[in-house]
């Protein structure tokens, strides 16, 4: 009983992530909602795959966003900014989304390998903190 427990909590373990960027000339873009752009990676402790762009049309609103998004198998968003509002949506998705996040693609995607990123866990309260922080996001 104790072993298949144990063989049950050693397959259900994901060995790898495919995570999302919004990309903005080789950046994380500042916000998700207006990005066009995505850089998908899927990584894992040991490699890093190829990465793959998926232009998204400016009209596509917030809930068609993420769900093509997860139809690309991701299954995290990294970004800089993302409206709280739609934390439920994403999660709801089975998306999770890291925000707070700045810097190239590359670095973005070898400090989340190396499990060195930081990040906010809920969306990002740009205009809240902005007026507390003196004009930029807490990062």
């Amino acid at each position: 009983m104790l072993l298949a427990r144990i063989l049950l909590l050693r397959c259900s373990v994901k060995r790898f992530e495919t995570i999302a960027i919004p990309t903005w000339k080789n950046e994380v873009a500042p916000r998700f909602g207006v990005a066009d752009e995505f850089t998908i990676v899927t990584i894992d402790s040991n490699t890093v795959g190829v990465p793959r762009m998926v232009q998204m049309n400016e009209s596509l609103c917030w809930n068609e966003r993420l769900a093509l998004l997860r139809e690309h198998g991701v299954d995290v968003v990294v970004c800089s900014g993302f409206n709280q509002r739609f934390l439920p949506l994403a999660q709801s998705l089975g998306l999770d989304v890291k925000c707070g996040v700045n810097g190239t693609i590359e670095w973005v995607v070898e400090k989340y390998q190396k499990k060195e990123l930081i990040y906010f866990q809920r969306g990002c309260a740009q205009r809240r903190l902005r007026k507390r922080k003196g004009g930029f996001c807490a990062r």
